[in-house]
């Protein structure tokens, strides 16, 4: 057995035994038990699951979850007994400080704690409960485990144990390294989310931050979905309208790599549109006296040179107060970039009231990872008080010709392209691609 199976062995072990000795009641202590985890994690730490992965240069990786501190169910816990929504997130639960290690081929790499959503960035001794078993319906819909079953079905009833790590790629830079984990939110239905995984720039195991402005979190209502939804950037969250709310709170959060961090580039909120509790708004897009269009331009360069392109705005005289899109170029003719590394991009005129741009990877897959396509994703607030002119230029981007490019011509395109009315309505937009012509070099 080589050192990477024993380690996994001694991972699998440990897990066994917390599970038997939680359920039973019993305390997940004993000089056995401890002696099976001291290989990836030493004394202090007892494994409560492991994740297996591959990293980029095709070593053996295991993400850990481990808890110190750890306080099992109580003796007599009834799962007939869990009727209050964050008993029903915890199940029968395992209470601790949880951690996060990385071992590659058997040697431990770093190991984070996790804070609790209401604890400081830096804290150390947060306390979370996280369930051993819970009911099907629920593991499903909470962690993404097994198929979908209804709510009140004796299937959907049967108790299981709980898989937690469910690595999936939710960066959209084409691993499944990362893992969701979720507490009970302020309310019923809501869930608080994290995402922590590994990154292949620092060689470490991470908890991917949230930018708010100039607030950092790790914490965000409802932000990354389950494994079995649809993942990666951008993510538009939508809350409230719910629990007798009259007011929804519409945020767009974009993926940096540059900064590893979820970064938020729009916030808005508007009233409900129903004024019953329960009722969830719904999102319609609002009739359009004429179509909305984004223009991409084309532009040309020889290798070695850079060159502009622009993005237009046909909106026929209408009022617009945010437009949203994405600027998709081929790897062979990327973005110029700063000395900061920032996409050189920029809003154009004075009808803007806001800007921000962030580069994301998109369309990623395992097998095209090394020459995926990179959107540069741009957030626009614009003044809503006049009717938006057709043919007004909304953004500037550069492009690095690379010195060894060939000559042809390659696609820019538009994607993901949103508009949103004074309202708070989205209005029906569509979108013109353009070209970069990369000229022979000069002789």
């Amino acid at each position: 057995m080589n050192q990477f199976a024993r380690h996994a062995m001694a991972a699998v072990q440990a897990y066994a035994f917390l599970t038997s000795a939680a359920i039973a009641g019993e305390p997940p202590v004993g000089q056995s038990q401890t002696a099976a985890v001291t290989p990836l994690l030493g004394p202090h730490g007892v494994v409560r699951e492991v994740a297996a992965f591959t990293t980029e240069r095709g070593e053996h990786a295991l993400l850990v979850l481990f808890v110190t501190s750890a306080v099992g169910p109580p003796p007599n816990f009834n799962f007939d007994e869990v009727l209050s929504c964050p008993e029903e997130v915890s199940g029968e639960p395992l209470a601790g400080t949880y951690h996060l290690a990385l071992v590659i081929d058997g040697r431990l790499i770093n190991e984070l704690p996790i804070p609790a959503p209401c604890d400081r960035l830096d804290a150390t001794d947060s306390v979370m409960s996280l369930p051993l078993r819970n009911r099907a319906w629920l593991n499903y819909w909470h962690w993404g485990q097994g198929k979908q079953i209804e709510y009140g079905t004796s299937e959907g009833n049967h108790i299981d144990s709980t898989h937690l790590l469910a690595l999936a790629d939710y960066t959209g830079e084409g691993h499944a390294w990362q893992v969701r984990l979720i507490q009970a939110g302020c309310s019923c239905g809501h869930l608080d989310t994290l995402l922590a995984g590994y990154s292949a720039r620092q060689r470490r195991v991470i908890i991917y931050p949230i930018v708010l402005g100039p607030l950092r979190t790790y914490w965000q209502d409802g932000l990354f979905p389950s494994p079995t939804e649809k993942r990666g950037s951008p993510i538009v969250r939508h809350l409230g309208c719910d629990h007798g709310s009259e007011t929804e709170w519409i945020d767009t959060f974009v993926y940096d790599l540059r900064q590893e961090a979820w970064v938020q580039t729009r916030h808005m909120q508007r009233a409900c549109p129903f004024a019953e509790a329960g009722v969830t708004a719904a999102v319609t897009p609002a009739p359009a006296a004429t179509p909305i269009v984004l223009q991409m331009g084309s532009a040309s360069g020889r290798p070695g040179e850079q060159a502009s392109v622009e993005v237009r705005l046909a909106a026929g005289g209408q009022p617009l107060s945010a437009v949203q899109f994405g600027l998709l170029v081929n790897p062979d003719v990327p973005f110029a970039l700063s000395a900061r590394g920032d996409v050189q991009c920029e809003a154009q005129g004075e009808r803007w009231t806001s800007s921000s741009v962030s580069l994301s990877p998109h369309h990623c897959t395992s097998t095209n990872a090394p020459r995926c396509q990179w959107a540069a994703m741009v957030d626009i607030g614009l003044k809503d008080e006049d009717a938006v002119p057709d043919g007004v230029m909304l953004w500037r981007c550069t492009l690095a010709i690379p010195p060894g490019a060939r000559a042809g011509k390659q696609p820019l395109a538009v994607v993901e392209a949103s508009a949103t009315l004074p309202d708070g309505r989205r209005a029906l937009i569509t979108a013109t691609d353009g070209m970069v012509t990369v000229a022979p070099p000069a002789r």
